[in-house]
């Protein structure tokens, strides 16, 4: 099958969508398709390839279209800057879309592929809920001929708008396993990595957004055992900046920052941990029904034990017998839980195991396969007239 990928996103980007993306078309070529990604244009500050940031070997062909960039002006034009830009793309991208002529067309926004030929079945993967103009939503959901999402209660809100059930896939996001395998055992992978080696390390790897929680495990690392240490791996400056500050307001002197690294080191860092964090707050409905959290499954790979709060997301994947709950925006109890756990040798020995267990689930390439079973031919009547084919372009011109 041939699959195009339109992603309307700066490439290569350091947020996790990034890499998910990535890794799906990967997965789709591997498992046998011809895929192309098709992402704009846009200024970046990375100046590595793509495949060398994310630590991949060309396997599928990547087409950067030309565009007008509007997000800079975003301060002075708001969310008009994303619309303009996202219009702007879905046009130059469908010319690129029609030479290529796949199988399917498979994206994460809605406002590019909106633009696509009706023709070539469509894809939509979601991982959120849109809060406001439904209606538009609703006119793009009708065109998909299948719409991926990554929770149950994110397919939930889809059946609650009149999204046929049929037409609804539930995948959660996944890791790569091969990435994961490394040789090193925890004490190998502290001595690399200039780790204390007698502490009990809990480690949390991610962005340091506020609703990811960072304040709450700040706040609770004062409370820790004397011989804990809470290791956080990645941040932007900014956000490294107001959590360090935090930790001088609690007096923390049991957090150690290692700031952003390379994706391919990450695997080291969770090998070195005794403990792997999530400690996730209810801020949104986002975080606590739609996320489908990359580390997750990350910390699952590297086959450690995981404490989290207790979210209706994370309980899609993980139970009482496979992780730790605790309850969200607690720093109290997240200490009490990560204390308990430092005490209990055999209880952490039960959660590494179930993790190496539990990867094998979320693999890219199942995911891949599940996401595109049974998919439809193209629509080869949408060709017959000049006007199906391109009565976008011509309301556009008809009401300008």
């Amino acid at each position: 099958m041939k699959i195009v990928y339109l992603a309307n996103a700066r490439m290569p980007t350091e947020k996790a969508h990034g890499l998910q993306i990535m890794h799906m078309c990967r997965a789709f070529s591997q498992i046998g398709h011809d895929v192309t990604l098709i992402v704009p244009g846009r200024r970046n500050w990375i100046k590595k390839s793509v495949w060398e940031f994310y630590g991949m070997e060309p396997c599928f062909k990547i087409i950067h279209v030309p565009i007008v960039d509007f997000i800079p002006f975003d301060r002075v034009l708001g969310n008009l800057a994303h619309w303009l830009t996202s219009a702007w793309f879905g046009l130059k991208a469908r010319r690129v879309i029609e030479d290529l002529d796949p199988d399917v067309i498979y994206s994460r926004d809605p406002f590019s592929s909106g633009w696509t030929p009706r023709w070539i079945p469509n894809v939509f993967e979601s991982h959120t809920f849109p809060n406001r103009a439904l209606w538009l939503y609703r006119w793009f959901w009708k065109k998909c001929d299948r719409i991926v999402t990554v929770t149950h209660g994110l397919k939930k809100m889809f059946i609650e708008q009149g999204v046929p059930d049929a037409k609804l896939r539930v995948a959660a996001d996944a890791v790569d396993l091969e990435q994961f395998d490394i040789p090193e055992t925890r004490e190998e992978c502290r001595r690399k990595l200039g780790l204390p080696m007698e502490e009990f390390l809990v480690v949390y790897a991610g962005h340091l957004y506020p609703y990811k929680g960072m304040p709450d495990l700040i706040k609770a690392a004062p409370l820790l055992s004397s011989n804990v240490r809470v290791i956080v791996v990645g941040g932007r400056p900014d956000d490294l900046e107001r959590t360090k500050a935090l930790v001088d307001e609690v007096g923390a002197k049991n957090v150690t920052f290692v700031g952003r690294v390379p994706h391919s080191d990450v695997p080291r860092y969770l090998k070195a941990a005794d403990l792997c964090v999530m400690p996730y707050t209810r801020e949104s409905h986002h975080v606590e029904y739609y996320s489908s959290p990359l580390k997750l499954f990350e910390y699952l790979a590297a086959g450690r034990a995981i404490l989290t709060t207790d979210l209706p997301s994370v309980r899609e994947v993980l139970d009482d017998v496979t992780a730790e709950f605790v309850p969200p925006e607690d720093p109290k109890l997240i200490a009490g839980g990560i204390n308990r756990l430092r005490e209990d040798t055999a209880r952490l020995a039960a959660l590494e195991a179930h993790s190496t267990r539990l990867s094998k689930m979320y693999t890219w390439k199942n995911r891949a396969v599940a996401v595109l079973d049974a998919m439809p031919k193209p629509r080869v009547e949408w060709k017959l007239t000049f006007w199906r084919q391109y009565r976008t372009e011509a309301s556009l011109a008809i009401l300008a």
